[in-house]
């Protein structure tokens, strides 16, 4: 158990056996809660890339990249061959 002292705005520092334990770093968030014999401090995880991977749905079909610059040639051709 580690104790921590509350500053003059508010702030308490989290002792470094917690940090290293829980792996926190500078910009983690904390969730206070407020419980019948005090209050419970939870660490609200940030997502990772990976996590995310697929939350984005889309109805348009993945085009390769070779695709893709095909499809803007041929526009920059049209374009330019309308302008002449």
């Amino acid at each position: 158990m580690s104790r921590t002292t509350m500053t003059s705005k508010g702030q308490i520092t989290v002792p470094h056996e917690i940090r290293a334990a829980l792996k926190l770093v500078q910009g983690d968030q904390l969730q206070i809660e407020v419980v019948s014999n005090g209050f419970e401090a939870r660490l609200v995880r940030r997502p990772t890339a990976a996590s995310l991977q697929g939350i984005l749905k889309s109805e348009i079909p993945y085009q390769s990249q070779e695709a893709e610059r095909q499809a803007v040639a041929e526009a920059l051709a049209e374009k330019f061959s309308k302008q002449k």
